[in-house]
């Protein structure tokens, strides 16, 4: 059966359901709208997305002492950075459960939410794998790759992302300056044709003990070194290590 164009047009650009709100019986339920739609077409006060978090950052603080925090949310359409205020709902809110947003605003390159009464958990959402990691990603710092790490000038903190190409096995080894014996692993990290040495220290060879050889990883925070021309990456107090996509060989290389 042939379908009109302008019929089909029409039910397209019609709102799919209403949400389930308190004030839903008055008339003043909100349209729900996919992320994909939102990400298309903007959204305005009388829509709201309904979406799992995947991730959420740690609380901010902006300069005019507001605090803020960044997720990743994704529905089956899509995923998409919201930018939200306040103290409550960054302990209201989970990695894991779906929610409604509501009263959302698109400032720029953000979506943000303010108010803590524009957010509600609903019930779970099912999202496709791949808008998942979309999802995750979202809330990854900006990355440097590799080569820029080898042919720039040292900088503070970098965040990497590469594949584990060998890994070498913890050791108990002296440092300047401090009585106790300290860990450190070291391991190499290869993205497209570069490949370059990292090194964890004390603590975070925690993160790195269990790592396996094709290893996809984020590492944020890492501190570049320059020692008799080569650059290698140590880790801070503040580094951290995500796999992206785990292979779970085990292959450590002696020294």
């Amino acid at each position: 059966m042939l379908v009109s164009p302008v019929k089909d047009q029409l039910e397209r650009s019609q709102p799919v359901k209403k949400l389930k709100t308190r004030d839903s019986q008055d008339g003043n339920a909100l349209w729900e709208k996919s992320i994909f739609d939102l990400k298309s077409s903007g959204i305005l006060e009388t829509e709201a997305i309904v979406g799992k978090v995947v991730k959420k950052s740690e609380l901010l603080t902006s300069k005019i002492k507001t605090f803020y925090f960044f997720l990743g949310v994704a529905d089956e359409t899509a995923s998409v950075k919201l930018m939200v205020y306040g103290k409550d709902l960054h302990r209201r809110i989970k990695e894991g459960s779906s929610y409604i947003f509501r009263e959302l605003i698109q400032d720029g390159k953000y979506v943000k939410v303010n108010a803590s009464n524009s957010v509600s958990e609903t019930n779970p959402v099912n999202v496709p794998e791949e808008f998942e990691r979309e999802a995750e990603r979202l809330l990854y710092p900006e990355l440097t790759s590799i080569k820029d790490i080898k042919s720039s000038p040292p900088q503070t903190h970098v965040s990497v992302e590469g594949t584990v190409t060998q890994i070498y096995p913890v050791q108990k080894v002296k440092v300047q300056h401090k009585e106790k014996m300290t860990n450190r692993q070291s391991f190499k990290l290869r993205q497209e044709a570069e490949e370059i040495s990292v090194t964890m220290w004390d603590e975070a060879t925690e993160q790195s003990k269990d790592l396996s050889f094709g290893d996809v990883l984020l590492l944020t925070n890492m501190k570049p070194n320059e020692y008799c021309g080569k650059v290698s990456l140590n880790s801070t107090q503040f580094t951290k290590i995500t796999k992206i996509q785990s292979v779970g060989i085990w292959k450590v290389t002696q020294d």
